[in-house]
């Protein structure tokens, strides 16, 4: 055969494995990444322009070309595919294998249906997995007698991407060899309509190959002569509710089934939409035939009618691992996050996210929101009749009552509205925003419709609550989603879809209801911890969210009344104090921003940070009623292993000594910001007679301040004040106000505001109580759980602290073992540290 030749029939072979309906200069870029993909071999564009005609050729191709081409289309190399050809031209009829020729029609129609859902997938495809349940179902389904299995799923939840990976897995890698003689002949809509068989009935091809009336077709065939059959063909057809079989599409395939009867060779898989699958099942059970021959499959959802679980968080961190390029555990992962991705169409919205300049990372609940946001208004908001599709949305949701899946209302309930936007309605179920639901409990089938996910629902319930407002966020809003909505994962995910709408229109007035609110202490660590991580990605959007000396002056007020020192609220402090303005409340920011460097024992930053301070000194010392940079020197020599000098000392005992002042008698940020820093001197210095005088001061100059139960401030100077009781044994005082928080931390609602840090503070003061007075087991078992605290949320501090008090407090317990193990981990953090913990937290009784 001449060379010409068997270069013609190598770009035949190309052409076919590439899976493309016809090859234009375009498609060159494709079949070069495929042959890369597949070979890890590269062939330029430009070479295959002149491989397929499409370029002058000017030089004879390359053995490297050649070998690279020839192995892309299943050979060893160039010669060993010439010599196939050449064998091929002699063949006789006698060794020509009918199995074969099925093999590369299947092969043919199954690698353009694959490409198609490579091109449509919502992530790249390399991302996705086989599902664990369908690859223990296929499993047992290819071994069993029956004939058929169904895949049944609500639209986007990935059943066409299920059906590509089992393909791809068991059929086309080395790993399952005991698949290797099967065929898969894998259709969709794009298969028949678009390439292998278009403007042909399906019903009529599949009849004439494998129909057992045609004695030419492979059916009757294999049945003459069962030797020729190395395995079996799976046929999969997805997208029947595209009417892949045109009209009567589900009696057509219905048919087909019928004819794979006494054959034991031929698999179907089918893949179909919930609402198909309700004619489809009822089908099979009027049939013997069908019952008997459908394979169910190990998970199926009575309620749902649906055989495709929900991804697992297993298979979640598996497809966000991929994603990321980085392997992800569980506490990588918000859990709020880890509920959205449970249906598959979110990975696709993240990759959409990702493109943007800020992405919120997938630990902070920040995502949710913004996943949830940015799929609304692709599907709606910039969709044809948008309007009539919101306005339809918002009338369902206005019915919707709690269900076995969520927020649901049945069918009939909604009929009117659903037959004046009968084209909206379909579209907005095709689309995967709403889904309908049948449920069989009665005589009569009860029709449901819900959003595909709760969250859905929760944005457009926050967006009619704001209709009803004037979207004009105040106390008012907040007041009425916590008298309305007793359900707490809605509740407050509304409050934090509130929380949003105020930090993006600039209401940071509003946000200090938050705190105000009858929560529990969880739910306020919770939202606290929120509207800092949204203020952060929102503040890398747009910096216009806070301009105003006032929403500047609000917002910092409200950052010193909730949580401290967790990552969000880290973040925001540092946020500010590099981008607001000179001003009062950027020196605030500052203080605070040095607060959070002592606790971290950061010197260096600590120092840098101090000198900037210094340069507004006169200006600090007019704002603050201690001087903080006295006291952040104190800090700042403790951690630098030096004896702190006395004058943080002085400044408090001058502040102590100094008249009331009337204007003064509500603490502002300013004020708790410096209380705090003095109570935590005079703790670690021992002058716990000074702090039961300063405690008392205060209580003078701010008669209503211990009476403020949403403030952390007020929480902390209690503790405090326990500690100065508990060192000045004074053990009745102490023991109330052990028994105060532990009353208060036993309220649902309306308790002390706790976060953990404060939890830490208060373990740490119980436990030295009950070392007190005896209970040394007790107080052991609360050090560990304050201990355990410190760990979970890195209070490097509190860790050294801790570990310091548990040792003494098992110094006189005969286990060495356990006091060698925890002072060795002691010692290890004072090297890493570097500072001697009896300066930091001297407690003992006799150096008072």
């Amino acid at each position: 055969m001449p060379h010409r030749d068997y270069l013609s029939e190598l770009k035949n072979s190309v052409e076919i494995k590439s899976g493309l309906p016809t090859i234009d200069p375009g498609s060159c870029k494709a079949i070069s990444d495929h042959i890369f993909e597949l070979t890890k071999k590269y062939i330029s564009e430009t070479t295959l322009k002149r491989f397929f005609g499409f370029a002058k050729i000017t030089h004879n191709f390359s053995a490297f070309t050649l070998n690279t081409l020839a192995q892309y289309a299943g050979f060893r190399n160039w010669n060993a595919f010439c010599k196939s050809v050449g064998q091929s031209d002699h063949l006789s009829v006698t060794n020509y294998s009918r199995w074969n020729e099925l093999r590369q029609e299947a092969q043919l129609i199954t690698d353009v249906t694959l490409i198609h859902i490579k091109n449509v997938s919502g992530i790249n495809f390399n991302h996705t997995e086989l599902r664990s349940f369908l690859h223990l179902d296929f499993e047992h389904f290819l071994k069993s007698r029956q004939v058929f299995f169904c895949l049944s799923a609500q639209p986007l939840q990935g059943r066409s991407t299920l059906l590509a990976q089992l393909t791809m897995q068991y059929f086309r890698q080395s790993q399952h060899t005991e698949h290797s003689d099967h065929v898969v002949l894998f259709f969709n809509w794009y298969t028949i309509n678009k390439w292998a068989l278009p403007g042909k009935d399906l019903s009529h091809w599949l009849s004439d190959r494998f129909g057992p009336e045609n004695p030419q077709g492979y059916r009757s065939y294999f049945d003459r002569y069962p030797h020729e059959r190395k395995g079996k063909l799976i046929l999969v057809f997805d997208d029947i509710e595209d009417n892949i079989f045109r009209n009567s599409y589900l009696q057509n395939l219905i048919d087909f089934l019928y004819v794979t009867e006494n054959c034991d060779w031929i698999k179907v898989v089918l893949s179909m939409p919930v609402a198909v699958w309700l004619s489809m099942k009822q089908e099979i059970y009027r049939s013997e035939f069908l019952s008997r021959n459908w394979y169910r499959g190990s998970f199926f959802d009575r309620e749902t009618l649906s055989n495709v679980p929900e991804f697992t968080p297993a298979e979640i961190l598996s497809v966000l691992s991929r994603q990321e390029e980085k392997e992800l555990d569980a506490a990588s992962v918000h859990p709020l996050n880890l509920s959205l991705f449970s249906t598959p169409l979110w990975f696709q919205y993240y990759r959409l996210l990702k493109m943007r300049p800020e992405v919120p990372k997938l630990n902070s609940p920040v995502l949710y929101f913004e996943l949830i946001n940015s799929y609304v208004e692709t599907k709606l908001f910039l969709a044809q009749q948008s309007t009539e599709k919101n306005f339809l949305i918002h009338k369902l949701s206005s019915f919707m009552e709690p269900g076995k899946k969520g927020y649901s209302v049945s069918k009939e309930q909604v009929l009117n509205y659903i037959s004046t936007f009968s084209t909206d309605y379909g579209e907005l179920l095709s689309e995967g925003i709403l889904v309908e639901e049948k449920y069989f409990g009665n005589a009569v089938p009860l029709e449901m419709i819900r959003f595909i996910h709760p969250a859905i629902y929760s944005y457009f319930l926050f967006n009619r609550i704001m209709a009803s407002f004037n979207f004009e966020a105040g106390p008012e809003v907040y007041a009425f989603i916590l008298n309305n909505y007793q359900d707490k994962p809605l509740r407050t995910v509304l409050i934090e879809w509130l929380v949003r709408f105020s930090i993006k229109n600039g209401r940071f007035d509003a946000l200090k209801t938050t705190l105000d609110l009858p929560f529990s202490g969880t739910e306020k660590q919770r939202v606290f911890q929120f509207m800092c991580a949204q203020f952060n990605y929102l503040f890398h959007q747009q910096h216009a969210i806070i301009q105003s000396e006032d929403q500047q002056r609000e917002f910092s007020t409200l950052l010193h009344r909730g949580e401290i020192y967790s990552k969000p609220y880290k973040k925001a402090i540092s946020t500010l104090t590099e981008n607001l303005a000179e001003g009062d409340t950027h020196l605030l920011m500052q203080v605070m921003w040095c607060s959070i460097l002592v606790s971290e024992m950061k010197q260096s930053e600590l120092k840098r940070a101090l000198d900037r301070l210094k340069k507004s000194r006169t200006r600090l010392r007019q704002l603050f009623p201690i001087d903080p940079v006295e006291l952040l020197t104190y800090f700042y020599q403790v951690l630098s292993g030096q004896v702190p000098a006395n004058r943080a000392h002085e400044a408090i005992a001058e502040f102590v000594a100094s008249e009331l002042n009337p204007e003064n008698a509500s603490p502002t940020a300013y004020h708790l910001s410096v209380y705090r820093m003095a109570c935590v001197v005079l703790l670690t210095s021992g002058h716990f007679r000074e702090g039961n005088l300063f405690i008392q001061s205060l209580n003078e100059r701010h008669p209503d301040l211990f009476k403020r139960r949403n403030d952390l401030s007020v929480s902390l100077l209690l503790v405090f004040n326990g500690f100065f009781c508990l060192y000045n044994l004074r053990l009745n005082t102490a023991k109330k106000i052990v028994a105060h928080f532990e009353r208060s931390a036993a309220e649902a609602t309306g308790g002390p505001y706790l976060t953990n840090f404060t939890r830490i503070m208060l373990d740490i003061f119980r436990s030295e109580f009950y070392r007190l007075t005896g209970e040394e087991t007790l107080a052991f078992s609360t050090l560990e759980s304050a201990l355990e605290r410190a760990e979970k949320y890195s209070y490097n501090f509190f860790h050294i602290a801790i570990n310091y008090l548990k040792i003494r407090l098992e110094k006189d317990i005969p286990e060495g073992e356990t006091i060698a193990h925890a002072f060795a981990e002691f010692i290890s953090l004072i090297e890493t540290d570097a500072f001697t913990p009896d300066d930091v937290f001297n407690i003992d009784p006799k150096d008072s």
